[in-house]
């Protein structure tokens, strides 16, 4: 199973993006800041996948000095989701791979871990 983490203040979407991928070949990991995100990092060297908010805790986006300390070492892929595009291009910038608007996160996981299952709906 693929993993990968969800990095978000608001359990609500960790709970739908749960709900979405019910059943698929994806463990997801979450974690409600940055520094729990980190620690989960750590636990976890096996992740795949990060799936950044772009505003933990905040109304602005304060996630991009953490995409760009991760990127650092992390190998795998990076995606920054978000509500407001114009923080996505941001994310984009600082080491994320893909963007994409939250309510689109589960989608987006299959489409990039799952192609032939996605393709075939």
């Amino acid at each position: 199973m693929t993993k990968v983490l969800i990095v978000d203040d608001y359990v609500f979407w960790h709970k739908q993006i749960r709900l979405e991928l019910k059943g698929k070949p994806i463990t997801l990991i979450p974690a409600r800041s940055m520094a729990q995100a980190l620690r989960r990092l750590n636990e976890n060297p096996d992740i795949e996948v990060i799936a950044v908010d772009d505003c933990i805790d905040s109304q602005n986006p304060n996630t991009l000095d953490f995409v760009r300390k991760v990127k650092k070492t992390f190998k795998g892929t990076m995606i920054a989701f978000t509500s407001n595009c114009n923080n996505g291009s941001l994310l984009i910038e600082a080491g994320c791979k893909f963007q994409v608007i939250k309510s689109r996160l589960a989608e987006t996981l299959l489409e990039i871990l799952c192609p032939l299952e996605v393709s075939t709906r």
